[in-house]
C-alpha cells in the first residue's frame, strides 16, 4: 500500500520532483483518510490543526455566493496557508465527491520536514501559487467543465435509449470521454466500499478528459454510490410529464439533489418532435434548483450536440452589449459569423443587445430579427409617443403594448436556446439576470434607459433600469454560467460622431422651436445617454480582463448618428467578414481569439497585435 501511494504521489506535479525514498517517507508518516461527499475538512474561522493532501477526488472552497471560490484536486494540499501562517481558515472547504486524502498534523509534518527537507521547497511553491492567485479572486468566477458527470432520470419517465446513446456518442466526439455503466464494473464489486470505488474511477479519470456515469441500469446502491463520485448531476426528464403541473422527484433523483448544490446540477427536458412547442418548463424548475436547463427533441441531433458541447465545456456563447441605435451592428456581425459557420449555443445581452439575444435564442435569423425590430420601432412606432416629463421622454405604455404583441405569453425559460437578459437594480446597486419569466418583461427591464423610458418596478418594489448602467458588456455572467469560448460584440461607438459644422457651438430650445436648427442637427437624447454609458466602458482596454474571449468592435456607420439601421448592419457585416477572412476562416478566427479594434471614422476594422493564447 505504501509503495502504491508513493507512486501515486509521483504522478502529481508538486511531488514528481521528489525521490521515491522521500515520497515513501511522506506516506509512512501521514495518515490516509476517506472523506465522504459533503464533509467539511476546514471551517471558516477555525484554526488549521491539520493539513491535507488530496490523493483522489475533489474539494470545493466555499464563499458567500452560489458558486465555489475555487476547486482543489488530486496532488494539491488543503489548508496550507492557514496551516503555516497560524491564521484561521478563510473559508469552508467541502468534499465535492467521495475523496481520499493524506492528513498531516503539526507533529507529523515536523517529523517529515526533518527527514525530507525537500518538502519545504514543495510547500513554498504551493504558498507562492496561492498568494499569486489572490488578486484574481475579485474577478467574476469562471465556470469550468466538470470532470465526472452522473446521468440520472428526472421525474418518472425513463430516459429514451436513443437519446442516451446519442448523448454518449456526442460526448465522446467532443472530448476524450470514459463511459461508465453498471456492466463495466469488475465482477463482485461492492458499491459500499467507497475507497475502492474512488480508486477504480480515479484510473478512468486520469486517462480521460471526462468520465460520464450512467444510472438506472444497476441496483439502487450502485446508483447512489456512483453519484457520490460525480462533480455534476445531469438530470433528464420528459416534457410531457409537466403538462399537469410540477413534476415530482424520482427516488434516485431526490437522493442526487440532496448531494449536489444547484451550481452543479443541469437539466435536459426532452420531447419527441422538434415541431412541438416548448411549454411548461417552469413545472420542472419549480421543483428543482438547477444551474442550466436545455431543451432537446429526439428528431433533432443538433440539440443533443449542443448539450454535449455544454457538458464538455465547449459551448460557444454570444454576449451582446448595449448601445441603443447602434444595435443593428449586432445583427450584421452575427450574420457574418453565422454565414461562415459559427454555431452559438447561448446568448446574453443588455439594452438593445438583450432584444437581439432573446430573438437569437428563439431561433430567428439575424435578417428576420432586423425586420421584426424595424416593424416594431418604425412601422408600429413603439417609441413615438411622448411620455410624462417627470418620468421619461417616451410613453412606456405604448412600448409595453408593442412588446406584449411581439412576445405574447412567451417565457424566457421556454426558449429553444439558453438566454439571459441583464438589467440594473437601482434598489440594490447590482445587475439582475433575467433567465425566466415573461420575455416581454425581461426586455422591458433590460432596455429601460434612464430618462428615455421609466424604470421597470418589480412586484417587490425594486427599481430596474437598462443593464448598461451596471455592465454594458456582460461577459462575467456568461463566464459564470458556462464553460467554453465566448464572442462579445461591443457597440463601442468609437467612430467619429459629429454633426454638420455650424458657426456657433451648442444649441438653444428657441433655435429648435423656430426651426433655425433642425432636430437632426442636434444629438437625440436617447443616443446621448446610450453613448455616455460607453465612454467609460471599453472592454478589453480599461474594463475587466477579457481573458481568452473574443471581443468584436464593429464600426459605426460612416457619417451618421447610428439611426440608419441598414447602413449600420452592413458596416458591421463587412468588418466581421474581413476579420474572419484575415484569420483564414471561422475556425482560425475562433482559435486565434483575435481582438478586433474599433474602426477609425467608420473605415472598416483592423486586428491589432498577435492573438493571445486561448
Amino acid at each position: 500500500m505504501t509503495q502504491s501511494l508513493a507512486s501515486l504521489l509521483g504522478t502529481t506535479e508538486l511531488f514528481s520532483g521528489l525521490s521515491a525514498a522521500d515520497r515513501s517517507a511522506i506516506v509512512d508518516n501521514a495518515t490516509r483518510r476517506h472523506i465522504p461527499r459533503g464533509a467539511l475538512v476546514g471551517r471558516e474561522g477555525e484554526r488549521a490543526e491539520v493539513m491535507y493532501l488530496v490523493l483522489q477526488g475533489r474539494f470545493e472552497v466555499l464563499g458567500t455566493g452560489v458558486h465555489p471560490m475555487a476547486e482543489i484536486g488530486p496532488g494539491e494540499p488543503i489548508g496550507v496557508v492557514a496551516f503555516f501562517s497560524g491564521e484561521p481558515h478563510a473559508a469552508d472547504v467541502r468534499a465535492a465527491r467521495d475523496s481520499e486524502v493524506l492528513a498531516f498534523t503539526r507533529p507529523v509534518y515536523d517529523t517529515i520536514a526533518q527527514n525530507v527537507p525537500s518538502i519545504s521547497r514543495v510547500m513554498l511553491k504551493v504558498l507562492g501559487r496561492r498568494l499569486a492567485r489572490t488578486p484574481a479572486s475579485a474577478l467574476p468566477p469562471v465556470r469550468r467543465a466538470a470532470r465526472t458527470i452522473g446521468v440520472c432520470m428526472a421525474g418518472a419517465t425513463p430516459i429514451p435509449h436513443t437519446l442516451l446513446e446519442m448523448l454518449l456518442e456526442r460526448l465522446g466526439a467532443e472530448s476524450k470521454t470514459a463511459i461508465v455503466r453498471h456492466r463495466d464494473m469488475p465482477s463482485g464489486f461492492d458499491p459500499s466500499d467507497g475507497a475502492a470505488l474512488t480508486a477504480w474511477l480515479t484510473g478512468r479519470e486520469k486517462d480521460n478528459d471526462q468520465v460520464v456515469m450512467v444510472t438506472g441500469e444497476g441496483t439502487p446502491p450502485w446508483d447512489r454510490a456512483i453519484l457520490r463520485q460525480c462533480d455534476h448531476l445531469l438530470l433528464v426528464g420528459a416534457m410531457d410529464e409537466a403538462r399537469y403541473g410540477p413534476v415530482p422527484h424520482g427516488a434516485l433523483e431526490a437522493y442526487g439533489l440532496s448531494q449536489f448544490g444547484p451550481h452543479n446540477v443541469g437539466l435536459v427536458i426532452w420531447r419527441e418532435r422538434g415541431s412541438s412547442a416548448i411549454v411548461n418548463t417552469s413545472h420542472f424548475l419549480e421543483e428543482r434548483a438547477v444551474h442550466l436547463h436545455h431543451h432537446a427533441a429526439l428528431d433533432r441531433p443538433e440539440d443533443v450536440a449542443r448539450i454535449a458541447r455544454f457538458t464538455a465545456g465547449k459551448a460557444l456563447g454570444a454576449v451582446l452589449g448595449g448601445g441603443g441605435t447602434l444595435g443593428s451592428a449586432h445583427k450584421g456581425a452575427l450574420r457574418a459569423l453565422g454565414e461562415t459557420g459559427a454555431v452559438f449555443d447561448m446568448f446574453g445581452g443588455t439594452g438593445i443587445g438583450a432584444c437581439v439575444a432573446l430573438e437569437m435564442a428563439r431561433g430567428k435569423a439575424p435578417a428576420a430579427i432586423a425586420a421584426d425590430i424595424e416593424d416594431m420601432l418604425v412601422r408600429s412606432r413603439a417609441l413615438a409617443r411622448s411620455g410624462t416629463p417627470l418620468q421619461s421622454v417616451y410613453d412606456h405604455r405604448h412600448f409595453e403594448a408593442a412588446l406584449r404583441k411581439r412576445h405574447g405569453n412567451g417565457l424566457i425559460e421556454d426558449l429553444p436556446l439558453q438566454a439571459f437578459l441583464v438589467s440594473a437594480n437601482l434598489s440594490t446597486n447590482a445587475p439582475v439576470l433575467h433567465r425566466d419569466g415573461p420575455a416581454w418583461q425581461g426586455i422591458r427591464a433590460a432596455t429601460a434607459l434612464p430618462a428615455v423610458l421609466p424604470p421597470w418596478v418589480t412586484a417587490a418594489g425594486e427599481i430596474l433600469v437598462d443593464g448598461g448602467m451596471a455592465d454594458n458588456l456582460p461577459l462575467g455572467p456568461m463566464r459564470a454560467l458556462k464553460a467554453g469560448p465566448n464572442i462579445a460584440i461591443a457597440l463601442s461607438g468609437q467612430s467619429d460622431w459629429r454633426l454638420a459644422p455650424r458657426p456657433e457651438a451648442g444649441t438653444t430650445r428657441r433655435g429648435l422651436v423656430l426651426r433655425r436648427q433642425k432636430p437632426e442637427d442636434f444629438p437625440p437624447i436617447a443616443e446621448v445617454l446610450a453613448r455616455s454609458m460607453m465612454v467609460t466602458r471599453q472592454p478589453g482596454r480599461d474594463g475587466p480582463d477579457m481573458g481568452g474571449d473574443l471581443v468584436l468592435y464593429p464600426p459605426a456607420a460612416p457619417g451618421g448618428s447610428g439611426m440608419r439601421g441598414p447602413e449600420q448592419e452592413e458596416a458591421a457585416y463587412r468588418s466581421t467578414m474581413e476579420a474572419i477572412s484575415a484569420a483564414g476562416g471561422i475556425e482560425g478566427f475562433l482559435a486565434g481569439k483575435r481582438p478586433v479594434e474599433p474602426a477609425v471614422k467608420g473605415q472598416g476594422s483592423k486586428t491589432s497585435g498577435q492573438p493571445p493564447s486561448a
